[in-house]
């Protein structure tokens, strides 16, 4: 991430560039289909809110890059 700042909040600006480091790294995650991969889905699938504190961060990141890039 170089010098980003990973503190500061993720904007449609930034989903829009395909070269900004954030956007990369939600599409490297998103690609390589890591293992909290199949628990986002079940938890998408059944509206498990439980899971919505560790998840629905990535959730909102990937639908803002598939959404608006």
């Amino acid at each position: 991430m170089g010098d980003y700042d990973i503190n500061q909040p993720i904007t449609g600006k930034i989903y829009l560039d395909p070269n900004h480091p954030v956007t990369k790294l939600i599409l490297i995650l998103y690609s390589m289909e890591p293992p909290f991969y199949a628990d986002l889905n079940n938890a998408c699938r059944s509206l498990d809110k439980a899971k919505l504190k560790t998840l629905g961060p990535f959730a909102m990141a990937i639908f803002g890059v598939l959404a608006l890039g």
